[in-house]
């Protein structure tokens, strides 16, 4: 809704702190372009306050005070003499500087004997304006002028106290001001930002400026400096962290509405929802750890805020626990609309109204963000290179300040810095669904409906014939209430078709997450086999894995020089399928023990198998040697044990080495398909020139003195931008950056000549 006023409809206060507005703006500005609109907003007030003759007597003794001083120079104009305004009438009094004047100010078709004197009083001198409002306005209206105010410098003038009460006067957004702590400056701020919106001959002074910063205009209009104006407008300060304003000062239009109505119900109206939670499963029906359970009810039932984590596999039924522990705490369930993945415009919008959402204390109820991946990201990565997103501070001081008891809801925590997750009071992972877990909420839902006997169990047990999520029963419920003048044997049949294509659109051929899209350069590497082509085989075969009556594993091997980004293609496909990624190194299998490292390398195999993970063993060759070159019997053990899981394993398996030639030729027999992963090319080196040091431009022969190496990764330009973060900016230049990559190869060439005593 546009909230629109004009000076003639405005109580006396909020016209006194209009006019302090006025002659502040008046005073500290340096020219006044568009002064039509600074006389359209002088008129309006004048005649709000039926002060047409005193400002007529004011205009005439600035004007006589210019003549004294020499400012304008009367003269008497021949006769046909054509002013240089666009007025009709004679004029009373001609300049010599009419015609300066008239170029000076442009000419409107407004133009009127007042218009063309205040144009005369200015050019006299700028400050004279200010004197003109202050002479007109400061004083009652039926109080005599003081015309000594003429004779003040504009910084001695000073401001009647019902004016600068007016100013400071923030009673009108008070809702505000007590639901969220603001101060008086930030209150003074928002206060005035509202009214250079709604009121009209405010808002086209504003309009006329708009090529200065409009922090620079606030400042002006508040008669303070663009500094602390800036300071206000901080990220991490509530005006802007909380969505009332923008950096640039401008208030949303919902925010305009809380000031007009007095209420906050306009700013969450569209973003809360409040969840019924009367038929919420019992808290016995989730594969959660009744200590866990019971803990989680132990925060949300005690009067200290928390932010409890639910956190693991999509459709898990994260959304469902929640329900669950707010009926089990006896408190009301509001759930945030979280509208970060449906509109990119909304992302920084939606991050603030839920940071102003959690200051608020609702002490009897429970909300639940949902999907908040977006909102809670905090870093992102690329090749092992960490980024730290610019809404950290908010994101973490947000969990911190709020004052609720908030479950938040994520499928996967890559996108969390470590000191994000250090905030949440509690977390609980959820693996997938379990088969019993789906059953027994779908024979709940179902009984809810009235479905019983043979159709009941025949549903029940539709449900753990298929791989579908918590969303799949409520598609069920869908389709059982769609087909209800249906017989049974259709019902089941429609059930059945339902639950097949949900498993085949959630687990078949899936899409890559945005986030890794607009990180990952695959194109960059250069393998045996194109990266595209690899994954196309690993979909096939996924699929083909999902179809056949026998479920059999797939198995890859990536090796190559090292940092070629074996690893991060790996995360790659995880990302393409979907799927967890389960990461295991030679440190996180190896013990120290006889027999332990056989039992770490099950127990990996077992967590893969268990939440359906890719599994991915890096810098593999430590544990896959040749066994006929073993000398201890655990290596030849070790190797065996591999073996026996890979070959048991129906998921997807992804080794990486760089020393293939070490691999023991029963392991090399196992792998389904084997990729080299060699130096970048040409357009590979390009591509990451251009990826870590946009802002430096490279030659073709910088390029093709890379390339002769053969020999550049992508981990070398990770590992230099890595080191010249720390260096001051002078010294880094596209010359600097070409040498100390030159440098890393030669390093890698006498490596390998020491290493293998060329």
């Amino acid at each position: 809704m546009r909230i629109r006023y004009y000076i003639e409809n405005l109580e006396r206060d909020e016209c006194y702190a209009i006019i302090g507005y006025f002659y502040n703006i008046c005073k500290n500005l340096d020219s006044f372009r568009g002064c039509s609109k600074f006389f359209c907003l002088f008129n309006a007030l004048v005649e709000r306050f039926e002060l047409e003759n005193r400002t007529l007597e004011v205009i005439r003794a600035v004007i006589q005070k210019s003549i004294q001083e020499k400012q304008l120079t009367l003269f008497n104009p021949r006769e046909n003499y054509l002013h240089p305004f666009d007025c009709r009438n004679e004029l009373e009094q001609n300049f010599e500087e009419d015609l300066m004047i008239g170029k000076k100010f442009g000419k409107f078709d407004t133009d009127t004997v007042l218009h063309i004197n205040l144009c005369r009083c200015i050019f006299a001198k700028k400050e004279n304006f200010a004197k003109i409002i202050a002479l007109t306005f400061f004083y009652k209206e039926t109080a005599p002028v003081d015309l000594c105010i003429l004779e003040k410098t504009i910084n001695n003038i000073k401001m009647p106290s019902h004016i600068s009460q007016a100013i400071n006067n923030v009673k009108p957004i008070k809702c505000l001001i007590e639901a969220l702590k603001l101060s008086d400056e930030e209150a003074k701020l928002l206060l005035l930002a509202y009214r250079t919106s709604a009121v009209y001959e405010l808002c086209e002074i504003v309009a006329c400026r708009l090529s200065s910063d409009y922090t620079d205009i606030c400042a002006k209009f508040l008669d303070t400096s663009c500094l602390k104006i800036k300071t206000l407008l901080r990220s991490d300060k509530k005006l802007v962290s909380f969505g009332l304003m923008n950096d640039n000062a401008e208030v949303p239009d919902d925010c305009n509405e809380c000031i007009f109505s007095g209420t906050l119900a306009p700013f969450f109206s569209n973003i809360l929802k409040e969840e019924n939670t009367e038929k919420a499963f019992d808290i016995n029906t989730y594969s959660i750890k009744k200590e866990y359970s019971n803990l989680a009810l132990q925060f949300l039932k005690s009067d200290c805020a928390s932010n409890i984590l639910l956190y693991g596999n999509s459709g898990s039924g994260k959304t469902e626990f929640a329900k669950t522990l707010a009926a089990q705490s006896g408190l009301k369930l509001f759930i945030f609309k979280n509208e970060m993945d449906t509109n990119g415009d909304n992302n920084e919008n939606t991050l603030y109204r839920l940071n102003c959402l959690l200051s608020i204390q609702k002490s009897d109820s429970i909300i639940v963000v949902d999907e908040a991946e977006n909102i809670l990201q905090s870093k992102s990565s690329f090749f092992g290179m960490q980024f730290t997103s610019p809404k950290k501070g908010i994101v973490n001081k947000m969990l911190e300040n709020s004052v609720n008891k908030v479950i938040w809801i994520l499928n996967y925590t890559d996108g969390l810095d470590d000191s994000t997750l250090r905030r949440f009071t509690y977390s609980i992972k959820f693996g997938e669904m379990p088969k019993t877990v789906l059953q027994s909420i779908a024979y709940s839902k179902l009984k809810n409906i009235n479905v019983k006997g043979k159709l009941l169990n025949e549903l029940v047990g539709l449900c753990g014939s298929y791989r579908v999520t918590g969303a799949s029963i409520t598609n069920m419920l869908k389709t059982v209430n769609s087909g209800v003048n249906e017989n049974e044997e259709k019902i089941i049949l429609d059930v059945k078709n339902m639950l097949e294509a949900n498993s085949e659109l959630l687990y078949g051929v899936s899409n890559v997450r945005k986030k890794l899209q607009d990180s990952y350069e695959l194109e960059a590497l250069n393998t045996s086999i194109a990266p595209n082509e690899i994954v196309e085989m690993v979909k096939n075969a996924v699929e083909y894995s999902r179809s056949a009556e026998i479920r059999t594993g797939i198995r890859i091997l990536f090796y190559g020089l090292s940092g070629t980004g074996k690893t991060e293609f790996a995360r790659y496909i995880a990302e393409i399928l979907d799927k967890k990624l389960i990461l295991k190194k030679a440190s996180d299998v190896l013990g120290k023990y006889v027999g332990e490292s056989e039992r770490h390398i099950k127990e990996a195999f077992e967590e893969a198998s268990t939440e359906d993970a890719i599994l991915l063993f890096d810098e593999a060759d430590s544990f896959f040697t040749n066994r006929l070159e073993a000398n201890h019997s655990w290596e030849r053990t070790m190797v065996n044990e591999f073996l026996i899981q890979m070959d048991d394993f129906n998921g997807l398996l992804i080794c990486t080495t760089n020393i293939k030639e070490l691999m023991d030729p029963a392991m090399q027999r196992r792998f389904h398909i084997m990729t080299e992963f060699k130096a970048l090319n040409e357009n590979g080196i390009k591509t990451l020139l251009t990826k870590y040091f946009a802002s430096f431009i490279f030659s073709q022969e910088n390029i093709t003195a890379l390339q002769n190496y053969n020999s550049v990764t992508p981990g070398d330009f990770n590992s230099l931008y890595g080191r010249i973060r720390f260096m001051s900016k002078e010294n880094i230049s596209s010359k600097y950056i070409i040498t100390e990559l030159l440098n890393i190869q030669k390093e890698k060439t006498c490596s390998r000549k020491i290493g293998f005593g060329e």
